[in-house]
């Protein structure tokens, strides 16, 4: 059966209706909730919705630590819900959608109308479409959240490391406005430049040169410096982490990352030597010694840890599915690391989240993505991953270590 589609002025409408989006009781329900702040795309918000909702189906049935009885939990989880609800509460999520529009009419991209059902179920608000300033997006923000929250929001987005310019501009607002929100979650992206190419893609491993990685980190250190302690979460694919790693640029977070060690989520992996993408998840950590001159702040010398949470599913997905499945990835983890989440347990639950959209998720025959909807059922099988998840995770010390030594790094 064919995808229903509405253009996606669709969602400017929706937004100024936002207020109606769910009834009293989701409001209820949101108000002893972080409120979250979404700058992105529509995956990106329906993943942050979806974690959450799939985080409260699991707590509901204690099974927090997820990692002790893991089948007993999994059989509890599966017991029928005591909310007589059709679809899942809305979670306390902001949206603004930043999509490129020229990119979207390039791709005849728009926003299906089972999309549109689940962004008025997932979310509370929908901010104006047109906000691209992140001053004007926080006051906003502030505005519509203080109406079930007075709390601090949390935001994620995302920050391109391949656009020097845009990149820059998203940095020097972050930088501004970093202050007013619980965590800052970002998304590192690292689109290739239109010039290079393709020899000189396949030729190199690196993802950034060394003057860029080291540029980049020094901005990432100044965003982070001086946060409270884990009030960041950033995930990344693992070629830049690797070029930061060879250009020493990783920023030493001392604390804002983790309180006792620095985490960072990376949406693929290397294996035997190769860059792969196969839906696995993995965290990287690093114990800094700050009164160590003698490599104790060097993350290739330093004690550091690896774990790699492979899919829960294993089925193929077109390269449009894995690159908006990375995005709900970075979403995920970013959400349930500002709902006070454990690392290794906050990429449990995204790597489940990342593999409900590489497995629900479709891309149609004009290539546009239309994400899982915002249901039960999808809800259930994010929850039960999460629990297989946390039951097949491989640890691995100096990971990142190995890693840059296969890939080639010298």
């Amino acid at each position: 059966m064919a995808i229903k589609s509405t253009s996606s002025a669709v969602l400017f409408l929706l937004a100024q209706c936002a207020s109606a989006f769910n009834p009293p009781s989701s409001i209820a329900h949101a108000e002893n909730k972080t409120p979250v702040v979404i700058v992105g795309n529509t995956n990106e918000a329906l993943a942050a919705a979806m974690s959450l909702s799939a985080l409260d189906m699991l707590s509901n049935n204690n099974s927090q630590k997820l990692g002790e009885e893991v089948e007993e939990q999994r059989q509890r989880q599966r017991q029928p819900r005591s909310s007589s609800s059709p679809i899942p509460p809305g979670q306390p999520i902001l949206f603004y959608d930043t999509s490129n529009d020229q990119q979207q009419q390039r791709q005849h991209q728009r926003v299906s109308s089972e999309t549109v059902a689940s962004l008025q179920n997932a979310l509370l608000f929908l901010g104006p479409s047109d906000m691209n300033d992140y001053e004007q997006i926080l006051a906003n923000s502030l505005q519509l959240l203080s109406r079930i929250s007075d709390a601090k929001p949390m935001l994620h987005t995302s920050v391109d490391f391949g656009c020097e310019v845009e990149g820059s501009k998203t940095m020097q607002s972050l930088s501004i406005i970093r202050d007013r929100f619980s965590l800052l979650g970002l998304n590192i992206l690292n689109t290739p430049k239109l010039s290079m190419t393709s020899s000189e893609e396949d030729g190199s491993k690196f993802a950034l040169s060394r003057e860029s990685a080291e540029e980049w980190g020094n901005k990432l250190h100044a965003l982070l410096e001086g946060r409270q302690s884990s009030s960041a979460a950033i995930t990344m694919d693992v070629r830049t982490h690797l070029a930061m790693l060879q250009a020493n640029s990783l920023p030493r977070s001392r604390g804002v990352l983790g309180e006792e060690k620095d985490s960072w989520a990376i949406r693929d992996t290397i294996q035997d030597g190769m860059h792969v993408d196969n839906g696995d998840g993995m965290l990287l950590e690093y114990k800094f010694d700050y009164g160590d001159p003698f490599g104790g702040c060097d993350p290739l010398m330093c004690p550091s840890s690896g774990s790699i949470i492979p899919s829960p599913m294993t089925s193929n997905c077109s390269i449009e599915s894995q690159c908006k499945a990375n995005d709900a990835y970075a979403a995920a983890y970013s959400t349930m690391i500002g709902s006070g989440m454990d690392p290794l347990l906050g990429v449990c639950i995204a790597a489940s989240v990342k593999a409900i959209f590489r497995e629900l998720g479709k891309t149609d025959g004009e290539g546009v993505f239309h994400p899982p909807s915002y249901t039960w059922s999808v809800i259930d099988q994010i929850a039960d991953c999460s629990l297989r998840a946390r039951g097949n995770i491989k640890q691995v010390d100096g990971l990142s270590r190995k890693m840059y030594k296969e890939f080639g790094y010298r």
